[in-house]
C-alpha cells in the first residue's frame, strides 16, 4: 500500500499489488457558462421541404376524402372523381394562401396543430393548465384549509396574549 492507495497485501488477489494509473479514463470536460452567449439557433426547414410537406398532406386528405365517398356508396365513380377534384382545388388554393405567410407562422401553426392532436390523443381538456395534475386538493379545499390555519393561529395568539 502506498499513500493509502492499493491493497494492504496482494495475497489472494491474483495481482502483484502494484498500483497503476487508469490511462483509459477520460475526464469529463467542464463547460463554462457564459451568460452573454446567444442561445442555439433553431433549425428552420427550407421552403422546398415545407412545400413538399404541405402538398403531401393535401394528397393524403384527398385520398381520405375519396375513400370516404366511395365507402358511403352514395356516388358513382365519376361523381366521386369530380368531388375529389373540387376538394383538391380548394385544398391547393388554401395551400397557396398558406405559402404567402412567413415560414415562422407556418411552423407555429403546424406546432399548434400537433399539440392539438396530442391533446386529443391523451384526452386532455382544453382549459387544462400545466401542473394542475399535481394539485391534489381543489381550490375550495385549499381555501378552507388556509382559513382553518389562520383561525388556529389567531387562537394561538390569543392564548399567548392571555398567558402574559
Amino acid at each position: 500500500m502506498y499513500n493509502g492507495i492499493g491493497l494492504k497485501t496482494p495475497r489472494g488477489s491474483g495481482t502483484s499489488g502494484y498500483v497503476q494509473k487508469n490511462l483509459s479514463f477520460v475526464k469529463p470536460k467542464t463547460q463554462n457558462y457564459d451568460p452573454n452567449a446567444l442561445p442555439p439557433k433553431k433549425h428552420v426547414p427550407s421552403d422546398d421541404i415545407l412545400l413538399y410537406r404541405s402538398k403531401r398532406q393535401v394528397e393524403v386528405e384527398c385520398l381520405e376524402y375519396e375513400e370516404e365517398l366511395l365507402s358511403s356508396g352514395d356516388y358513382t365513380e365519376e361523381e366521386v372523381r369530380e368531388k375529389v377534384d373540387a376538394f383538391q382545388k380548394r385544398q391547393y388554393a388554401r395551400l397557396e394562401d398558406k405559402l404567402q405567410r412567413s415560414k415562422k407562422e407556418v411552423l407555429i401553426e403546424e406546432k399548434q396543430m400537433e399539440m392539438e392532436r396530442l391533446r386529443e390523443a391523451f384526452g386532455i381538456e382544453k382549459g387544462a393548465k400545466e401542473g394542475r395534475a399535481f394539485n391534489f386538493e381543489s381550490e375550495q379545499e385549499r381555501g378552507e384549509r388556509l382559513a382553518r390555519i389562520a383561525e388556529e393561529e389567531r387562537k394561538q395568539e390569543k392564548k399567548r396574549v392571555y398567558h402574559r
